[in-house]
C-alpha cells in the first residue's frame, strides 16, 4: 500500500465498500527487516543526496506497526493482520532491478531527472 495521502485515501475506499465488504492491505515491515527494498531505496538515496527519499514516514513502511495502522483505519470494524515472511529470488541483478522499478513508487525524485541520470542510479542499484 503506497499511498502519498493514506488518510484520504483510506476515506476513499472505506466509501466505496460495499455493505460488509472486505479489504486486505499487504504491509512491508521495518527498512531493516526488509533489505530488498531497503538497499535500492538506500542507493538511491546516496545518488539524489536527499536523505528523505524513500524513509519510512511517508513509504511503504510508514503502516509496518499493525497498531499505527488499526488507528489509521478507526471507522473500518474487525481489523486483523497476520505476518507472513515473503521470499523472493532472482538469477540476475538486472531482475532485481527492474523488480524494484516497478514496485517502489516512492522514489518520486527519480522521475524528475534526466533519462540519463535515473539510468545511472539504477545502474548504481544493480551493481
Amino acid at each position: 500500500m503506497f499511498p502519498p495521502n493514506l488518510n484520504n485515501a483510506l476515506e476513499n475506499i472505506y466509501q466505496m465498500l460495499l455493505i460488509k465488504g472486505i479489504l486486505a492491505v499487504d504491509i512491508w515491515s521495518e527498512p531493516s527487516k526488509v533489505p530488498l527494498i531497503n538497499i535500492p531505496m538506500s542507493t538511491a538515496r546516496v545518488y539524489i543526496k536527499d536523505p528523505l527519499v524513500g524513509q519510512a514516514v511517508s513509504g511503504q513502511s510508514s503502516l509496518a506497526d499493525v497498531d499505527v495502522f488499526k488507528k489509521s483505519i478507526l471507522k473500518f470494524k474487525d481489523v486483523k493482520s497476520e505476518t507472513i515472511t515473503v521470499t523472493f529470488e532472482f538469477n540476475l541483478a538486472k531482475e532485481y532491478t527492474k523488480f524494484n522499478r516497478d514496485i517502489i513508487a516512492q522514489i518520486r525524485t527519480l522521475y524528475l531527472m534526466t533519462e540519463k541520470r535515473k539510468e545511472e542510479i539504477w545502474n548504481a542499484i544493480t551493481d
